[in-house]
């Protein structure tokens, strides 16, 4: 797949009611993500979990309880810095995989611009 130029943030509005979130950019596992409450960082498992890691398109962050009405929620991708991809010299050329590899050079290339300006 490519990768366009793509969000690492959204922000929601919590409505006392409302526990899904959307994010809209590819992620490679649930932990890829940063989720805030009101600045306060919830933890994965126990506040929230994902839906759709692996999914181009992305998916949703699903909070165990609805922030409340006015309550600031934003979604962060923060993808880790690491490479996962061991290639056997003269084996098989996994195309997906490599794909991969790539689409997650790309989105840290990203993060690190939108960091710096």
């Amino acid at each position: 797949m490519t990768i366009e130029l793509a969000p690492n943030r959204w922000s929601y509005v919590g409505n006392g009611a409302t526990t899904g979130f959307a994010y809209t950019s590819r992620i490679f596992a649930s932990s890829d993500l940063k989720v805030f409450v009101n600045d306060t960082l919830q933890t994965l498992v126990s506040d929230y979990s994902v839906t759709g890691a692996g999914t181009p398109s992305g998916g949703n962050v699903v909070l165990v309880s609805a922030p409340a009405n006015g309550a600031v929620v934003v979604i962060v991708r923060d993808v880790a810095a690491i490479q996962g991809l061991d290639l056997a010299a003269l084996g098989s050329f996994p195309a997906e995989e490599n794909e991969k590899a790539l689409d997650r050079l790309t989105i840290l290339a990203q993060q690190i611009g939108r960091a710096h300006g």
